[in-house]
């Protein structure tokens, strides 16, 4: 069986996880492409900001 990987303290790394070098943590998302990424987190971006558009109108509209 394969060694687990751990950090500075001994605490188990998950996939996609890694420490830098001064002692923080970083995930690495396991898409394929940048863009991809990016449209994930714009689109939900662009659903919140919508969401708050329609309430602030609905306060508005009242």
């Amino acid at each position: 069986m394969a060694e687990k990987r751990k950090d500075s303290k001994g605490r188990v790394l998950r996939k996609g996880e890694h420490e830098r070098k001064d002692g923080r943590y970083h995930y690495v998302m396991g898409h394929s492409d940048a863009s991809i990424t990016m449209n994930v987190y714009n689109h939900s971006s662009f659903e919140r900001t919508e969401k708050e558009m329609q309430r602030a109108d609905n306060i508005i509209n009242f």
